[in-house]
Protein backbone atom coordinates (compact mmCIF):
# COMPACT_ATOMS: atom_id res chain seq x y z
CA UNK A 1 0.00 0.00 0.00
CA UNK A 2 2.94 2.72 0.59
CA UNK A 3 4.35 1.86 -2.51
CA UNK A 4 1.23 2.10 -4.26
CA UNK A 5 0.29 5.63 -2.51
CA UNK A 6 4.22 6.58 -3.41
CA UNK A 7 3.92 5.37 -7.12
CA UNK A 8 1.21 7.69 -7.16
CA UNK A 9 1.80 10.70 -6.02
CA UNK A 10 5.07 10.62 -7.32
CA UNK A 11 3.69 10.48 -10.79
CA UNK A 12 1.65 13.46 -9.97
CA UNK A 13 4.74 15.06 -8.49
CA UNK A 14 6.67 14.40 -12.03
CA UNK A 15 3.79 15.68 -13.92
CA UNK A 16 3.72 18.73 -11.97
CA UNK A 17 6.84 19.43 -12.20
CA UNK A 18 6.81 19.27 -16.13
CA UNK A 19 4.55 21.42 -16.09
CA UNK A 20 5.71 23.85 -14.31
CA UNK A 21 8.67 23.74 -16.47
CA UNK A 22 7.34 23.73 -19.85
CA UNK A 23 5.08 26.91 -18.51
CA UNK A 24 8.40 28.53 -17.45
CA UNK A 25 9.31 28.32 -20.98
CA UNK A 26 5.90 30.44 -22.37
CA UNK A 27 7.26 33.76 -23.82
CA UNK A 28 5.03 36.18 -22.07
CA UNK A 29 5.06 38.32 -25.01
CA UNK A 30 6.64 41.32 -23.13
CA UNK A 31 10.00 41.91 -21.89
CA UNK A 32 10.99 40.83 -18.53
CA UNK A 33 14.83 41.42 -18.03
CA UNK A 34 15.98 45.02 -16.95
CA UNK A 35 12.70 46.58 -16.51
CA UNK A 36 10.93 48.03 -13.27
CA UNK A 37 7.07 49.12 -12.66
CA UNK A 38 6.05 51.37 -10.25
CA UNK A 39 2.27 52.06 -9.66
CA UNK A 40 1.72 55.85 -8.86
CA UNK A 41 -1.11 58.09 -7.76
CA UNK A 42 -0.97 60.91 -9.48
CA UNK A 43 -3.09 64.23 -8.06
CA UNK A 44 -4.63 67.01 -10.59
CA UNK A 45 -1.45 68.59 -11.27
CA UNK A 46 1.01 66.16 -11.77
CA UNK A 47 1.91 66.04 -15.42
CA UNK A 48 3.23 62.53 -16.77
CA UNK A 49 5.30 64.43 -19.56
CA UNK A 50 7.15 66.22 -16.94
CA UNK A 51 7.66 62.85 -14.42
CA UNK A 52 8.70 60.85 -17.70
CA UNK A 53 11.13 63.33 -18.72
CA UNK A 54 13.08 63.36 -15.15
CA UNK A 55 12.60 59.46 -15.61
CA UNK A 56 14.35 59.54 -18.75
CA UNK A 57 17.12 61.43 -18.40
CA UNK A 58 18.09 59.19 -15.10
CA UNK A 59 21.82 57.65 -15.54
CA UNK A 60 21.13 54.18 -16.74
CA UNK A 61 17.47 54.29 -17.94
CA UNK A 62 17.18 53.11 -21.51
CA UNK A 63 13.66 53.96 -21.91
CA UNK A 64 10.64 54.71 -20.01
CA UNK A 65 6.67 54.88 -20.67
CA UNK A 66 3.59 54.71 -18.27
CA UNK A 67 0.21 53.05 -18.75
CA UNK A 68 -3.39 52.30 -16.98
CA UNK A 69 -2.26 48.93 -16.49
CA UNK A 70 1.56 47.57 -16.87
CA UNK A 71 2.17 43.79 -18.61
CA UNK A 72 2.36 41.24 -15.93
CA UNK A 73 -0.94 41.97 -14.86
CA UNK A 74 -3.56 39.43 -14.75
CA UNK A 75 -6.75 40.77 -16.39
CA UNK A 76 -7.87 44.44 -17.00
CA UNK A 77 -11.06 46.39 -17.63
CA UNK A 78 -12.59 45.63 -21.47
CA UNK A 79 -14.58 47.14 -23.97
CA UNK A 80 -16.04 46.27 -27.35
CA UNK A 81 -14.62 46.90 -30.62
CA UNK A 82 -16.02 47.10 -34.43
CA UNK A 83 -15.30 48.29 -37.80
CA UNK A 84 -16.86 51.36 -38.82
CA UNK A 85 -18.68 50.18 -41.69
CA UNK A 86 -20.36 47.46 -39.79
CA UNK A 87 -23.40 47.64 -37.30
CA UNK A 88 -23.28 47.59 -33.69
CA UNK A 89 -23.79 44.23 -32.07
CA UNK A 90 -27.61 43.45 -31.14
CA UNK A 91 -26.68 41.62 -27.84
CA UNK A 92 -23.48 41.51 -25.58
CA UNK A 93 -22.98 38.14 -26.15
CA UNK A 94 -22.39 38.99 -30.09
CA UNK A 95 -20.28 41.80 -29.52
CA UNK A 96 -16.05 41.53 -30.07
CA UNK A 97 -14.55 41.94 -26.77
CA UNK A 98 -10.97 43.40 -26.41
CA UNK A 99 -9.05 44.33 -23.08
CA UNK A 100 -7.71 47.72 -23.48
CA UNK A 101 -4.72 49.77 -22.02
CA UNK A 102 -4.14 53.19 -22.14
CA UNK A 103 -0.15 54.06 -22.99
CA UNK A 104 2.26 56.99 -23.66
CA UNK A 105 4.37 56.86 -26.56
CA UNK A 106 7.37 54.71 -26.35
CA UNK A 107 5.31 51.97 -24.48
CA UNK A 108 6.03 49.34 -26.91
CA UNK A 109 9.27 49.81 -26.67
CA UNK A 110 9.75 50.27 -22.79
CA UNK A 111 7.76 47.08 -22.68
CA UNK A 112 9.30 44.85 -24.78
CA UNK A 113 5.96 44.50 -26.65
CA UNK A 114 6.64 43.72 -30.84
CA UNK A 115 5.33 45.58 -33.44
CA UNK A 116 3.94 43.63 -35.85
CA UNK A 117 3.26 46.25 -38.43
CA UNK A 118 2.77 49.91 -38.44
CA UNK A 119 3.88 52.20 -35.72
CA UNK A 120 3.56 53.10 -31.94
CA UNK A 121 2.37 55.83 -30.25
CA UNK A 122 4.25 59.19 -30.77
CA UNK A 123 4.10 62.97 -29.53
CA UNK A 124 2.73 64.11 -32.51
CA UNK A 125 -0.86 61.70 -31.52
CA UNK A 126 -2.33 64.58 -29.57
CA UNK A 127 -6.06 66.29 -28.75
CA UNK A 128 -6.26 67.95 -32.17
CA UNK A 129 -4.81 65.09 -34.31
CA UNK A 130 -6.73 62.02 -35.65
CA UNK A 131 -7.31 59.63 -32.77
CA UNK A 132 -5.13 56.78 -32.93
CA UNK A 133 -5.12 53.00 -31.70
CA UNK A 134 -3.32 49.90 -31.56
CA UNK A 135 -4.78 46.41 -31.93
CA UNK A 136 -3.05 43.32 -31.13
CA UNK A 137 -2.49 39.94 -33.39
CA UNK A 138 -5.43 37.83 -31.98
CA UNK A 139 -7.79 40.90 -32.07
CA UNK A 140 -7.27 41.59 -35.68
CA UNK A 141 -7.02 37.55 -36.69
CA UNK A 142 -9.92 36.71 -34.36
CA UNK A 143 -12.83 39.61 -35.07
CA UNK A 144 -10.86 40.53 -38.89
CA UNK A 145 -9.60 37.56 -40.46
CA UNK A 146 -8.61 37.92 -43.74
CA UNK A 147 -8.87 41.71 -43.66
CA UNK A 148 -6.11 44.25 -43.25
CA UNK A 149 -6.86 46.36 -40.47
CA UNK A 150 -4.29 48.77 -40.44
CA UNK A 151 -5.00 52.64 -41.26
CA UNK A 152 -9.12 51.39 -40.93
CA UNK A 153 -11.50 53.23 -38.68
CA UNK A 154 -12.58 51.53 -35.19
CA UNK A 155 -15.78 52.20 -33.25
CA UNK A 156 -15.84 51.67 -28.94
CA UNK A 157 -18.38 52.09 -26.70
CA UNK A 158 -17.23 55.05 -25.16
CA UNK A 159 -18.25 57.49 -28.07
CA UNK A 160 -19.27 57.40 -31.68
CA UNK A 161 -15.74 58.61 -33.26
CA UNK A 162 -13.69 56.46 -34.73
CA UNK A 163 -10.06 55.30 -34.02
CA UNK A 164 -7.70 54.50 -36.49
CA UNK A 165 -5.56 51.68 -36.45
CA UNK A 166 -1.79 52.82 -36.79
CA UNK A 167 -0.20 49.49 -35.57
CA UNK A 168 -0.59 45.79 -34.68
CA UNK A 169 1.71 44.47 -31.80
CA UNK A 170 2.55 40.73 -30.65
CA UNK A 171 0.43 39.24 -28.52
CA UNK A 172 1.01 39.34 -24.50
CA UNK A 173 -0.10 36.44 -22.12
CA UNK A 174 -2.53 39.12 -20.05
CA UNK A 175 -4.53 35.83 -18.47
CA UNK A 176 -1.26 34.34 -17.21
CA UNK A 177 1.38 31.95 -19.03
CA UNK A 178 -1.39 28.71 -19.01
CA UNK A 179 -3.84 30.82 -20.85
CA UNK A 180 -4.06 31.64 -24.83
CA UNK A 181 -3.47 35.85 -25.54
CA UNK A 182 -6.84 37.56 -25.37
CA UNK A 183 -7.90 40.08 -27.84
CA UNK A 184 -6.35 43.68 -26.71
CA UNK A 185 -6.02 47.21 -27.66
CA UNK A 186 -4.13 49.82 -26.63
CA UNK A 187 -4.55 54.01 -26.78
CA UNK A 188 -2.61 56.98 -26.67
CA UNK A 189 -3.20 58.81 -23.27
CA UNK A 190 -2.64 62.03 -24.84
CA UNK A 191 -5.74 61.43 -26.62
CA UNK A 192 -7.99 59.81 -23.45
CA UNK A 193 -11.23 61.98 -22.72
CA UNK A 194 -13.02 59.66 -21.16
CA UNK A 195 -12.31 60.23 -17.53
CA UNK A 196 -9.37 61.09 -15.62
CA UNK A 197 -6.64 58.36 -15.01
CA UNK A 198 -5.37 58.83 -11.43
CA UNK A 199 -3.18 55.97 -10.88
CA UNK A 200 -0.65 54.87 -13.69
CA UNK A 201 2.15 52.15 -14.29
CA UNK A 202 5.53 53.43 -14.38
CA UNK A 203 7.83 51.29 -16.29
CA UNK A 204 10.97 52.07 -16.79
CA UNK A 205 14.00 50.04 -18.93
CA UNK A 206 17.52 50.00 -17.45
CA UNK A 207 20.45 49.55 -19.48
CA UNK A 208 22.11 47.08 -16.91
CA UNK A 209 21.87 46.91 -13.54
CA UNK A 210 18.01 47.85 -12.00
CA UNK A 211 17.85 51.80 -10.80
CA UNK A 212 17.74 52.07 -6.63
CA UNK A 213 14.41 52.05 -5.41
CA UNK A 214 14.92 55.37 -3.48
CA UNK A 215 16.76 57.10 -6.61
CA UNK A 216 13.60 56.10 -8.81
CA UNK A 217 11.52 57.59 -5.36
CA UNK A 218 13.43 60.64 -5.14
CA UNK A 219 13.62 61.36 -8.90
CA UNK A 220 9.91 60.92 -8.79
CA UNK A 221 9.09 62.59 -5.96
CA UNK A 222 11.05 65.99 -7.53
CA UNK A 223 9.36 66.33 -10.46
CA UNK A 224 6.05 65.35 -9.22
CA UNK A 225 5.20 66.50 -5.77
CA UNK A 226 2.89 65.10 -4.29
CA UNK A 227 2.70 61.78 -6.07
CA UNK A 228 2.15 59.06 -4.03
CA UNK A 229 4.63 56.05 -5.00
CA UNK A 230 3.73 52.37 -4.52
CA UNK A 231 6.69 49.90 -4.16
CA UNK A 232 9.41 49.47 -6.93
CA UNK A 233 9.19 46.06 -8.00
CA UNK A 234 11.16 44.15 -10.58
CA UNK A 235 9.20 42.85 -13.63
CA UNK A 236 9.97 39.24 -13.19
CA UNK A 237 8.65 39.65 -9.69
CA UNK A 238 4.77 40.37 -11.27
CA UNK A 239 5.83 37.39 -13.52
CA UNK A 240 6.12 34.94 -10.80
CA UNK A 241 3.55 35.99 -9.07
CA UNK A 242 1.37 35.48 -11.56
CA UNK A 243 2.82 31.92 -11.57
CA UNK A 244 2.76 31.87 -7.70
CA UNK A 245 -0.42 28.97 -7.46
CA UNK A 246 1.79 26.62 -10.08
CA UNK A 247 4.71 27.02 -8.31
CA UNK A 248 2.95 26.11 -4.90
CA UNK A 249 1.03 23.26 -6.22
CA UNK A 250 4.25 21.57 -7.39
CA UNK A 251 6.59 22.29 -4.46
CA UNK A 252 3.25 20.82 -2.32
CA UNK A 253 3.04 17.95 -4.24
CA UNK A 254 6.42 17.46 -4.70
CA UNK A 255 6.87 17.41 -1.06
CA UNK A 256 3.98 14.84 -0.55
CA UNK A 257 5.38 12.44 -2.94
CA UNK A 258 9.12 12.61 -1.40
CA UNK A 259 8.06 12.32 1.89
CA UNK A 260 5.71 9.44 0.68
CA UNK A 261 8.57 7.37 -1.12
CA UNK A 262 10.90 7.81 1.74
CA UNK A 263 8.14 6.23 4.13
CA UNK A 264 7.16 3.51 1.35
CA UNK A 265 11.51 2.38 1.18
CA UNK A 266 12.28 2.70 5.35
CA UNK A 267 8.63 0.71 5.36
CA UNK A 268 9.80 -2.05 2.59
CA UNK A 269 13.40 -1.81 4.14
CA UNK A 270 11.64 -2.82 8.05
CA UNK A 271 9.27 -5.51 6.21
CA UNK A 272 12.09 -7.53 4.50
CA UNK A 273 14.29 -7.31 7.04
CA UNK A 274 11.62 -8.69 9.53
CA UNK A 275 11.21 -10.91 6.77
CA UNK A 276 14.45 -12.00 6.70
CA UNK A 277 14.57 -12.34 10.40
CA UNK A 278 11.69 -14.60 10.72
CA UNK A 279 12.72 -16.88 8.17
CA UNK A 280 16.52 -17.63 9.67
CA UNK A 281 16.10 -20.54 10.19
CA UNK A 282 15.46 -21.58 6.55
CA UNK A 283 17.96 -18.99 5.07
CA UNK A 284 20.46 -21.30 7.43
CA UNK A 285 19.21 -24.58 6.44
CA UNK A 286 19.54 -23.36 2.54
CA UNK A 287 22.82 -22.40 2.84
CA UNK A 288 23.64 -25.17 4.79
CA UNK A 289 22.72 -27.61 2.03
CA UNK A 290 24.87 -25.76 -0.08
CA UNK A 291 23.13 -22.44 -1.38
CA UNK A 292 25.23 -19.60 -1.82
CA UNK A 293 25.05 -15.97 -0.53
CA UNK A 294 24.82 -14.29 -3.55
CA UNK A 295 21.39 -16.79 -4.25
CA UNK A 296 20.15 -16.07 -0.56
CA UNK A 297 20.29 -12.16 -1.90
CA UNK A 298 18.74 -12.75 -4.95
CA UNK A 299 15.93 -14.80 -3.37
CA UNK A 300 15.61 -11.84 -0.62
CA UNK A 301 15.51 -9.45 -3.42
CA UNK A 302 13.42 -10.78 -6.03
CA UNK A 303 10.81 -10.98 -3.26
CA UNK A 304 11.14 -7.40 -2.46
CA UNK A 305 11.07 -6.65 -6.07
CA UNK A 306 7.86 -8.38 -6.89
CA UNK A 307 6.41 -6.52 -3.67
CA UNK A 308 7.24 -3.50 -5.31
CA UNK A 309 6.10 -4.20 -8.91
CA UNK A 310 2.92 -5.12 -7.32
CA UNK A 311 3.00 -1.71 -5.56
CA UNK A 312 3.72 0.23 -8.63
CA UNK A 313 1.26 -1.40 -10.67
CA UNK A 314 -1.22 -0.23 -8.23
CA UNK A 315 -0.20 3.03 -8.26
CA UNK A 316 0.51 3.55 -11.60
CA UNK A 317 -3.06 2.60 -12.26
CA UNK A 318 -4.60 4.83 -9.40
CA UNK A 319 -2.83 7.52 -10.96
CA UNK A 320 -4.01 6.69 -14.56
CA UNK A 321 -7.88 6.53 -12.96
CA UNK A 322 -7.25 9.69 -11.31
CA UNK A 323 -6.26 11.60 -14.68
CA UNK A 324 -9.44 13.83 -15.20
CA UNK A 325 -9.05 15.63 -11.50
CA UNK A 326 -5.44 16.30 -12.46
CA UNK A 327 -5.93 17.68 -15.79
CA UNK A 328 -7.30 21.57 -14.58
CA UNK A 329 -3.50 21.16 -12.36
CA UNK A 330 -1.36 20.52 -15.45
CA UNK A 331 0.20 22.75 -18.62
CA UNK A 332 0.90 20.89 -21.73
CA UNK A 333 1.22 17.56 -20.26
CA UNK A 334 -1.23 14.81 -20.20
CA UNK A 335 -1.89 13.32 -16.54
CA UNK A 336 -2.54 9.64 -18.35
CA UNK A 337 0.11 9.33 -20.08
CA UNK A 338 1.46 6.09 -20.76
CA UNK A 339 5.14 6.80 -21.12
CA UNK A 340 5.42 9.07 -17.89
CA UNK A 341 3.44 6.43 -15.95
CA UNK A 342 5.70 3.51 -17.09
CA UNK A 343 8.79 5.85 -16.23
CA UNK A 344 7.40 7.15 -12.58
CA UNK A 345 6.54 3.28 -11.47
CA UNK A 346 10.11 2.02 -13.34
CA UNK A 347 11.61 4.55 -11.08
CA UNK A 348 9.86 3.95 -7.68
CA UNK A 349 10.35 0.05 -8.23
CA UNK A 350 13.96 0.13 -9.15
CA UNK A 351 14.26 2.63 -5.24
CA UNK A 352 11.94 -0.06 -4.31
CA UNK A 353 14.57 -2.78 -5.39
CA UNK A 354 17.78 -0.60 -3.85
CA UNK A 355 15.83 -0.66 -0.76
CA UNK A 356 15.60 -4.47 -0.69
CA UNK A 357 19.46 -5.03 -1.20
CA UNK A 358 20.52 -4.01 2.41
CA UNK A 359 18.77 -6.51 4.09
CA UNK A 360 18.86 -9.27 1.70
CA UNK A 361 23.03 -8.72 1.68
CA UNK A 362 23.03 -8.65 5.57
CA UNK A 363 21.49 -12.19 5.81
CA UNK A 364 23.78 -13.77 3.14
CA UNK A 365 26.49 -12.70 4.69
CA UNK A 366 25.22 -13.98 8.51
CA UNK A 367 27.52 -17.28 9.57
CA UNK A 368 25.10 -20.07 8.99
CA UNK A 369 26.26 -21.34 12.99
CA UNK A 370 24.85 -17.87 13.75
CA UNK A 371 21.64 -18.32 12.18
CA UNK A 372 21.29 -21.89 13.67
CA UNK A 373 22.10 -20.72 17.33
CA UNK A 374 20.00 -17.27 17.14
CA UNK A 375 17.68 -18.45 19.83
Amino acid sequence: AQIAIACALSTGGVALLMSYGRLMKIEPGFGVAHRQVASLSLTANNNTSTILNAVSAMLGIKSAAMASIAPGTIGGPRTGIRLATDPPAQTIEAAKKAFFRITTPAFMRTAGIRIIEGREFADADSLTSTRVMIVSRTLAARYFPGQDVLGRAMITPFDAQPWTVVGIVDDIRQLGLDQDAYPEMYFPLAQWTFGKLTTLDLLVESATQPIAESTLRHTIAAAAPGVAIDKVRMMSERLNESTASRYFETSLMGTFSTVALLIALSGLYSVIAYLVEMRRHEIAVRMAVGASPSQVVRMITLEGAAMGAAGCLIGAGAAFALRTFAQPFLFAVAPGDPMLLAQVAAAVWIAVVIASIAPATRAGRSPVLTLLHSD
